[in-house]
């Protein structure tokens, strides 16, 4: 994988993206979630794309969800313990200290 794509990619996840441990219903259980918002009109956004490809097609492209009067919503999930932690050890590298937390 080229590193200066692998940059991108965290860099653009530094900034647009989030990770967590999220609760389904009433289960006790959280399970982890990394995620990336986006807007477009149409169809999912490059962005999205390009980034889906930077980490190695790991996680899912999803939306549009739409609300009157915004632009569609689309995203990149990846909501295994797999894919999670996958996605951070390729970008590990290059996150800044509020994303790279171990």
């Amino acid at each position: 994988m080229d590193r200066h794509v692998l940059a991108w990619a965290a860099g653009f996840f530094d900034g647009e993206g989030w990770a967590g441990a999220v609760r389904h219903g009433s289960r006790p259980k959280r399970d982890p979630r990394a995620q990336i918002n986006q807007g477009g009109e149409g169809a999912v956004p490059e962005v999205l794309l390009r980034y889906h490809r930077a980490v190695g097609a790991v996680g899912h492209l999803g939306g549009p969800s739409r609300q009157p009067g915004r632009k569609d919503l689309y995203r990149w999930t990846a909501s295994s313990r797999r894919d999670v932690e996958r996605t951070w050890l390729r970008l590990r590298p290059w996150l800044g200290a509020a994303k790279s937390v171990e």
